[in-house]
């Protein structure tokens, strides 16, 4: 018989990285083991497209209502699962409420905590949102959960002062589908390439003064990929919109990945994902230097980090005069991923706490 699986989001399938690139990417593999799998998201795909565009106030309020109902309705039906796996919270307003009403009627929880999120972060187009979300609910899944997934060592660290039982799993990608793309070795110009969020495009302004130096000195294109199409004041510069069809193929037109960070503690959530597309696709990355990205990139092998405007601009240089070394960089990052942040050297993880909660025999 299948044991049935309950995951509780906040967003539709296959839109937001902390969900498709990590446990979404898994699903396949528990239906293999016998699994019967259940996703519930808060908002459908329809209120998702406008939920973090400015205005549209009323349908996001009429969004949000619905969202509560679809939860409510869903409290009668939590007794048929064998686990329910909820990812950053139940409901992303108010206290902890529906996590506990959800806690009480559910055999068993698996909670996926991603970013810092207790630090209640908001952005500009949502900003007022943020007096009205609560820690609390955080907390109480981090304490009452039966396992808690965290997505880096400092993360994991903090979680295991109210919970210790916890497995850090960072964010994958799926190496059948991250192919590396092909090295040409043609005089062709070469491509800066970044991509992330409209919440972390800003860190982009780091690396403002170094790009315009670089394409000073350099016959080279800029590649933007984000949320929304954005208007930078970038020499030879395409912006992208990001969609998870086309995702790997736009990457693929990057040479050289940017992934500058800021010196902040919510960037001590961040699982390097950014730095784990690009080496999977054998782009070499040169990264701000922060203990995440220590543990992602291997220094001066699978790329660069890097602390100052000066190393930023003398690595980049250095990749793009040395066509050898962004070969061999090339090589080592698939390598590396395949090997680390790979679907494929990281599902028994799942598979194992999971198994383990509802004691498959």
């Amino acid at each position: 018989m299948k044991k049935k699986i309950l995951f509780i989001c906040p967003y539709p399938e296959n839109t937001v990285p902390g969900q498709r690139l990590k446990y979404e990417q898994y699903f396949e593999d528990l239906k293999k083991n016998n699994f019967d799998i259940t996703v519930k998201s808060f908002f459908n795909n329809d209120e998702y497209k406008i939920l973090y565009k400015n205005g549209f106030f009323f349908r996001k309020f009429f969004a949000v209502l619905k969202g509560y109902i679809r939860r409510i309705y869903q409290v009668f039906f939590l007794y048929q699962y064998s686990l329910v796996y909820i990812f950053l919270n139940v409901t992303p307003l108010g206290g902890s409420f529906f996590e506990k009403i959800y806690r009480f009627f559910s055999k068993k929880i698996i909670y996926d905590i991603d970013d810092l999120v207790y630090l209640n972060k908001s952005n500009k187009e949502n900003n007022l949102i943020k007096y009205l979300r609560f820690p609390s609910k955080y907390y109480y899944l981090m304490e009452f959960s039966d396992h808690v997934i965290t997505c880096t060592s400092y993360l994991n660290k903090f979680v295991r002062k109210y919970n210790k039982n916890t497995t850090n799993i960072s964010s994958t990608v799926n190496t059948k589908k991250y192919t590396p793309k092909k090295f040409n070795d043609k005089n062709k110009k070469l491509v800066l390439g970044w991509t992330g969020s409209f919440s972390t495009l800003p860190y982009l302004d780091l690396i403002y003064d170094v790009i315009d130096e670089i394409q000073s000195k350099y016959n080279l294109s800029i590649i933007v990929i984000s949320s929304n199409k954005v208007n930078l004041e970038f020499k030879n510069y395409k912006s992208y919109e990001w969609n998870s069809n086309e995702e790997v193929k736009m990457l693929k037109k990057i040479d050289i990945g940017l992934y500058p960070l800021p010196d902040e503690e919510w960037v001590k959530g961040k699982s390097g994902l950014k730095a784990i597309q690009f080496m999977a696709l054998g782009i070499p990355v040169i990264a701000t230097d922060t203990e995440i990205n220590k543990n992602v990139i291997i220094n001066n092998k699978t790329g660069f980090l890097v602390n100052s405007k000066q190393k930023w601009i003398e690595k980049i240089s250095l990749l793009i005069e040395n066509k050898q070394l962004r070969r061999k960089m090339s090589k080592n990052s698939v390598i590396h991923v395949s090997n680390k942040f790979s679907v494929s050297s990281n599902k028994h993880k799942y598979l194992d706490i999971i198994n383990n909660l509802i004691k498959i025999k």
